[in-house]
């Protein structure tokens, strides 16, 4: 069996956009095609304006309320106008 390509997908617990990148480079090696964006921030600084534009455009809605303490706790959203 041949080696498989390697695409990584996510944030990554790194330093800096360039430690993540050099990491990823230096696990995969030769088998890796692509680079994610190198975000290395946590989720709350860019998922949470993200989810708040997509509520303001009309295109989510909220399913129950919560917070943005821990995965658990948060607030969770369906699409606009879904029954449920």
């Amino acid at each position: 069996m041949g080696a498989r390509n390697v695409h990584f997908v996510g944030s990554f617990p790194a330093e800096s956009t360039c430690d993540a990148m050099r990491a990823m480079l230096d696990g995969a090696g030769p088998r890796l095609r692509t680079l994610p964006t190198g975000e290395t921030r946590r989720y709350e600084r860019y998922i949470q304006p993200i989810v708040a534009d997509l509520v303001a455009q009309g295109v989510l809605e909220v399913k129950r309320n919560g917070s943005w303490r821990s995965s658990h706790e948060r607030t969770t959203h369906r699409a606009a106008g879904a029954c449920g």
